[in-house]
């Protein structure tokens, strides 16, 4: 296990047994599994920047995404592709509210929230999965929940997860 908190200042960030992302595609009627073995791939393949650090085993920290730059200035953005992330796991919409409950005062790009505001609407889908109620459950333990659950409102994701605003 890796502590971030020297490198960040950050004391909720620990990282723990890294692991590469696989795909599952059907060619032919087989499964067939896409192992990734390059850390930068993997690292772009995250959902977001600050989630896209790696540590090898001499404690070398890889940064491929300027995570770290981004929790300094705390700012929570996107790694490459997240409409397609989005698409596949609307999670990844709670993971982004989560990000900025972090922070106190924390920023992001314009166009995350656009897409964002773009994919809310799959949240409809998975308002009743365990991983979404494990994901809001993780909201509720933020020292800016209010702040986030608030954000939720302003963009209207808490109609698509029945949430109240009142």
């Amino acid at each position: 296990m890796v502590d971030l908190v020297g490198a960040t200042g950050l004391s909720f960030w620990t990282y723990n047994n890294p692991t590469f992302s696989e795909k599952m595609r059907i060619d032919n009627n087989h499964v067939a599994i896409d192992r990734n073995t390059s850390w930068e791939v993997d690292a772009k393949n995250r959902d977001l920047t600050m989630n896209s650090l790696s540590v090898d085993l001499n404690g070398t920290l890889y940064d491929y995404t300027n995570g770290i730059g981004d929790i300094n200035n705390q700012i929570v953005r996107f790694c490459p592709n997240p409409g397609k992330k989005i698409a596949h796991d609307p999670n990844n919409i709670l993971r982004w509210y989560k990000a900025i409950g972090y922070f106190e005062n924390a920023k992001w790009p314009k166009q995350d929230q656009a897409i964002v505001q773009k994919y809310l609407p799959l949240l409809n889908k998975i308002k009743d999965d365990k991983k979404t109620r494990y994901e809001l459950a993780g909201l509720l333990t933020l020292k800016n929940s209010k702040k986030v659950f608030r954000l939720m409102c302003e963009m209207g994701a808490s109609k698509y997860l029945n949430l109240s605003c009142s």
